[in-house]
């Protein structure tokens, strides 16, 4: 039986390491979009990773594929916003199960791993949203997910047979007090198998756990996925503050 551990995410603070800042930064050049990134605090939990491809939902422009399962819209709002002045707002038809879904294939070599970044504010309703990582290699389809259950309170990733495993949940989601919520799935692809998952402040060590797979002849690409399900007959309201794809 595989053991979860549940952690803080505090990290040691390198200023303080005279060693450490006294490397020439000459050693590793930088990036201008993962500096643009990492400078506009998209995401100030977990800084981990290179940057691969990131969405602040600032642009009107289409970017993500939407699959609504029957009324859902999804809009660039000025409503709310984590940083900036916009975000994606996902809305849902006011019947239970229904969901939306947005989808990004990313070309990426199937290799290392690789993180899916989020956060998310719950407007209306008592929703679920499913957070999913997918890679195909040419063979093989694998699947890393996570779920947060608003209606019960209850976080989720899912195993290697699909079904929901519990999680224990130590972080509050209080939308009252304008309350974003930071998650974050990282993928061994060569292992096969989950690194880690991050909600909130608190991060989940998952490692040995085996990624959800199927035969598939796609060829190589990743593709992060959000979904967002009502659970109750109220409309469910979720904003998006970005989306952050990493190699790690």
């Amino acid at each position: 039986m595989t053991t979860v551990e549940a952690r803080g995410t505090g990290r040691k603070d390198y200023s303080q390491n005279v060693e450490y800042i006294s490397e020439p930064i000459t050693k590793s050049a930088f990036n201008i979009d993962e500096l643009s990134a990492r400078i506009s605090p998209y995401f100030s939990v977990d800084r981990k990773g290179t940057l691969l491809w990131h969405d602040d939902f600032e642009s009107l422009a289409t970017k993500w594929v939407f699959i609504p399962s029957t009324i859902g819209t999804a809009v660039i709002s000025g409503n709310r916003a984590w940083t900036g002045d916009n975000s994606l707002k996902i809305t849902t038809d006011a019947v239970i199960g229904d969901s939306l879904t947005f989808v990004k294939v990313l070309s990426a070599p199937f290799i290392h791993q690789n993180g899916l970044e989020t956060c998310f504010f719950v407007s209306t309703g008592k929703p679920s949203i499913e957070f999913y990582l997918d890679g195909y290699n040419g063979g093989y389809y694998y699947e890393a997910g996570f779920r947060y259950d608003y209606n019960t309170a209850t976080i989720y990733y899912e195993n290697e047979s699909a079904g929901w495993m519990a999680l224990p949940k130590k972080d509050p989601v209080e939308p009252t007090r304008e309350h974003w919520v930071p998650v974050k799935i990282v993928a061994d692809w060569d292992k096969l198998e989950y690194v880690r998952v991050l909600f909130g402040g608190t991060q989940y060590d998952l490692g040995g756990i085996k990624l959800y797979s199927v035969a598939s002849s796609t060829q190589q690409h990743i593709r992060p996925q959000i979904k967002t399900i009502a659970e109750t007959n109220d409309v469910a309201t979720v904003f998006f503050g970005h989306v952050i794809v990493t190699n790690e």
